[in-house]
């Protein structure tokens, strides 16, 4: 985990960067006077108009007008979570990149097996729980857009009845939360999809740019130890 008092003053310069919710992370010391901080950027899809990755790059052009010539960025974007997206990481280090940010969960693994190779660079990854000394992660804000759908739906329900209760959920998920063990944790998730593919008649499938409501049993939300696929790409429904 990067030093608090690192994290606060190199960060500086990314904070601005994330005035669309994405919080920043944290840059080595300072290059040599007259020298940019170089800062890189894996992408998982096109940049595109509207989205996840279109918001980390909104980010890092405002990190550049507010810093000028102390900051040089690159990206790369539509990087495949896998192998390719370890050969793209190690590319950015080797090629002088001081910090780097891995903006997809899936890049978690590759991001966290780089680190190790390359001590004297930052990473930050974005949605993951990994650390180590130079690897470190970050979120956006979601709890912010969750509060204003929870005030939507209280303003157009029509029963005073809003969300799900079971408190075999509930339990399920603390004992997934404190499971050492990976196939303990696919034991409960998988435990809680049965349920509620049984008891919640509306599935609702994210895509970051647009969402999409789906009335109709889905199957494989949950594919991992770690819990929900962050992309849904291998749920079904049923016809």
């Amino acid at each position: 985990m990067f030093d608090r008092r690192q994290w606060l003053g190199a960060a500086g310069a990314v904070a601005l960067a994330c005035t669309a919710g994405i919080v920043a992370a944290q840059a080595p010391a300072p290059a040599a006077a007259g020298t940019p901080v170089k800062i890189g950027y894996v992408y998982v899809s096109p940049i595109g108009d509207a989205g996840w990755t279109f918001q980390h790059d909104q980010g890092r052009k405002q990190m550049e007008a507010a810093l000028g010539g102390k900051v040089q960025s690159k990206f790369v974007e539509n990087v495949a979570e896998g192998p390719d997206a370890e050969r793209v990481i190690r590319e950015m280090a080797q090629s002088g990149n001081a910090i780097i940010f891995t903006t997809s969960f899936g890049y978690m693994n590759p991001t966290e097996k780089v680190a190790k190779q390359f001590p004297n660079v930052k990473f930050a990854h974005a949605t993951g729980y990994k650390t180590g000394p130079n690897f470190a992660n970050y979120n956006a804000r979601f709890y912010e857009g969750r509060y204003l759908t929870g005030i939507i739906a209280g303003r157009m329900t029509t029963t005073n009845i809003m969300g799900y209760v079971n408190p075999r959920v509930d339990e399920l998920f603390e004992l997934a939360a404190g499971a050492v063990k990976d196939e303990d944790r696919q034991r409960h998730y998988s435990e809680v999809q049965r349920i509620l593919t049984d008891e919640v008649p509306v599935c609702w499938i994210l895509e970051m740019s647009w969402p999409n409501f789906v009335n109709r049993t889905c199957h494989d939300v949950i594919v991992s130890g770690v819990g929900p696929a962050e992309t849904y790409e291998r749920a079904w429904m049923e016809a």
